[in-house]
């Protein structure tokens, strides 16, 4: 029955509709029609309630359209909002990323650079060693052969020397001990019959006395010895009544024992009496031994502990 009145109500409309297009110049036939038509009188109301629901029908899909539209806009603001925060959190990343590699590059960059520099300050450390030991091994052959050009000079000027003062050797004596060490009639030394010596007196016989005999200087005491300078002393050769005794440069012994490159010398300055010297070039200990023929002289060997 709904659907009648529904039906009935839109031929009622469409029919009216044509009828006042139609009629639209008379209003007295657009009534006379409306008036003398019982059926679209009862009708009416219906079409109105019709229309009437379907307007609400319409205003309804039309707010649920709306409503649709709405969340389908939400919805794709929201995932625009999202895509953003996601491309937003991978440029922070990749920013992240690209620091952290600037940052590593940058480190075994200065990491490679005091490498280098380290390399470098050792290379050149090698280097200036390197250099200080072959100018200290130079100075020290230069130093050792001054030694030896020395050495060679005074051992060639004591043998003119010597050559000099034994043009006409003396008798070789006997040595005689003191109480102590007594060597009567023991002789040490040869004698050689030099002609004139032995024509002025050729059954004499000339004796040292090791109780006579002295050592005197400065280059046997240890307060008075410096390191590198020269240390002297002298040695008197006598015999029993303490006259001196013309005594050779070569039966008198003098040894001094320590560290290496010691500088020493024995000079003749007159009859029995003999100038030595020595030169501790580094700080050891020493010793020094006077001898005239085997026998110790003196407190000898002495013994030196030379400090720098």
């Amino acid at each position: 029955a709904a659907v009648g009145v529904v039906t009935l109500g839109a031929i009622y409309y469409l029919y009216s509709s044509n009828g006042s297009e139609e009629n639209d110049s008379t209003g007295e036939t657009q009534e006379t029609n409306q008036i003398s038509d019982p059926v679209d009188q009862t009708e009416e109301p219906a079409f109105k309630e019709t229309r009437h629901k379907r307007k609400h029908e319409d205003s309804e899909d039309n707010a649920e359209e709306e409503d649709q539209k709405r969340r389908k806009t939400q919805a794709a603001e929201a995932q625009r909002r999202a895509d953003e925060q996601k491309a937003a959190e991978a440029a922070a990343a990749e920013k992240q990323r690209k620091l952290k590699e600037q940052a590593r590059q940058l480190r075994e960059k200065e990491e490679a650079e005091a490498e280098a520099r380290v390399k470098a300050e050792k290379a050149k450390r090698d280097a200036a060693i390197a250099k200080q030991k072959a100018e200290e091994e130079k100075a020290r052959a230069e130093a050792q052969k001054k030694l030896d050009e020395a050495k060679a000079a005074e051992e060639a000027a004591e043998a003119e020397r010597l050559r000099v003062l034994n043009a006409v050797k003396p008798i070789q004596p006997e040595v005689r001990a003191s109480k102590a060490h007594q060597l009567a009639s023991h002789k040490l030394f040869k004698v050689s019959p030099t002609a004139s010596v032995v024509q002025e007196a050729p059954k004499r016989k000339l004796v040292v006395s090791l109780s006579h005999c002295t050592l005197t200087g400065e280059g046997l005491d240890i307060s008075k010895i410096k390191l590198g300078e020269r240390a002297i002393f002298k040695l008197q050769v006598c015999d029993d009544a303490g006259k001196p005794v013309d005594l050779p440069t070569k039966d008198v012994g003098f040894e001094v024992e320590g560290a290496d490159g010691i500088k020493k010398g024995i000079n003749k300055l007159d009859v029995g009496l003999f100038e030595m010297f020595w030169r501790p070039r580094v700080a050891a200990k020493y010793t020094v031994s006077v001898k005239v023929g085997s026998h110790d002289v003196g407190k000898s060997p002495y013994t030196f502990e030379i400090k720098e």
